[in-house]
């Protein structure tokens, strides 16, 4: 497994080393530290901070420490770091984007914020991009503290095929004894038109969660499968607050550039709003069809 992880040595960064332990990555796998040069490109450019506390000297050994870090906690993986050139025209989610495409990372990981962590905007303009844009998973972090329970996953079933690639995603990780999975589906209320087969899509969602328990179980998570009725969106924001889901996994269907700007699209919408870290799954490297609309 390849994994990216955009890195500009903010306290959302620092959050990111606290939350990969938790994400069940593989015990053998590629990581890639990136950062933008400053001085050539505002790594976070919504800030506007050119402190020199963020210099790109600091930078650079703050990204050696992330470095040897992520060395001690994942013994069998190999960590790399490097960073790129920004400019007015090569913005650093563009930047992100295009080297995990040439590196053919599996998984992008960014903090919700950058630099910027005081900005009224609900989500980083860089995350923002990177989640709509990608053509791998993303991982949005936001770290619950204190986490003093085993990791809690929240997965979002629809019944279509973007969820069989979330269950897989999730059940080819390597989670920690006591990891809890709970496969949750949102099912809008019919209206009152018999044409409409109310029931179809609880049963649709409810067979996919039937064949989604035994590969979760496989991997070594304690599974509860539930269907609520409701808009999905809401549903999964507050059963992840109540629940207190570390992470909340759900597929790419219905993120595109409008997504970008509106963020009206189920995993758009949950990546802006969690409080806690949210990947999107994309079924392959070179996008599936199911990614976008």
């Amino acid at each position: 497994m390849r994994i990216l992880i955009g890195y500009d040595g903010s306290d959302s960064a620092e959050k990111i080393l606290d939350d990969l332990p938790r994400a069940g990555l593989p015990p053998q796998a590629e990581a890639l530290l990136v950062s933008v040069d400053e001085s050539q490109g505002s790594a976070f450019p919504e800030s506007g901070d050119e402190s020199p506390e963020h210099s790109a000297g600091t930078l650079e050994k703050s990204r050696a420490l992330a470095v040897e870090r992520l060395q001690i906690e994942f013994a069998g993986w190999t960590v790399g770091s490097e960073s790129l050139a920004g400019s007015a025209t090569l913005l650093p989610a563009q930047l992100l984007i295009d080297r995990a495409a040439d590196w053919q990372a599996d998984l992008i990981v960014v903090g919700a914020q950058g630099r910027s962590a005081n900005s009224k905007l609900p989500l980083g303009s860089v995350a923002r991009q990177v989640v709509t844009e990608a053509n791998c998973s993303v991982r949005i972090v936001r770290s619950r503290q204190p986490q003093t329970q085993s990791p809690r996953i929240l997965i979002g079933v629809d019944g279509l095929s973007g969820s069989e690639s979330v269950v897989r995603a999730v059940a080819s990780r390597s989670w920690p004894a006591g990891a809890e999975a709970k496969l949750l589906s949102a099912v809008l209320r019919a209206p009152l038109v018999i044409e409409a087969h109310p029931w179809r899509e609880w049963y649709l969602v409810r067979e996919a969660q039937l064949a989604a328990e035994p590969k979760l179980q496989a991997a070594g998570l304690t599974v509860s499968r539930e269907i609520q009725e409701g808009d999905p969106k809401r549903t999964l924001l507050e059963e992840a607050e109540r629940w207190e889901a570390d992470s909340i996994f759900v597929g790419a269907t219905g993120l595109h550039r409008v997504a970008q700007l509106l963020l009206g699209s189920v995993p758009a919408a949950l990546c802006a709003q969690a409080n806690c870290s949210v990947e999107v799954v994309r079924a392959s490297f070179k996008g599936a069809t199911d990614d976008f609309v």
